[in-house]
């Protein structure tokens, strides 16, 4: 069986629409269950997204999925607390402060 890991791995190709980096780099993806007949997330967005947006990017994820996993996909978008958008621009600010 497939793991967590193996689900983020798929994924990691995917960038926020707003800050051009890694979903996964950004921790925007959460609550990763799967077994055997299907796989279901949370996808973290910063802001609340249009419909056309949040439809975009649900065909990006479910192509990126499909590619590796062959269960039913279950995608939840919620938009993340004013806490997680500081917690990530905060990361963000130390990262390139590094470089």
């Amino acid at each position: 069986m497939k793991t967590k890991e193996e689900v983020l791995l798929a994924l990691t190709g995917i960038k926020d629409p707003e800050w051009h980096r890694s979903m996964v780099e950004l921790n925007l993806f959460r609550d990763v269950m799967l077994n055997e007949n299907s796989l279901s997330l949370t996808v973290v967005t910063p802001k609340d997204l249009h419909i056309e947006a949040k439809e975009n990017m649900q065909e990006e994820i479910t192509k990126a999925i499909k590619l590796h996993f062959h269960q039913s996909l279950h995608l939840r978008f919620r938009t993340m607390t004013p806490y997680e958008r500081t917690e990530i621009e905060t990361k963000m600010n130390k990262s390139s402060s590094q470089a």
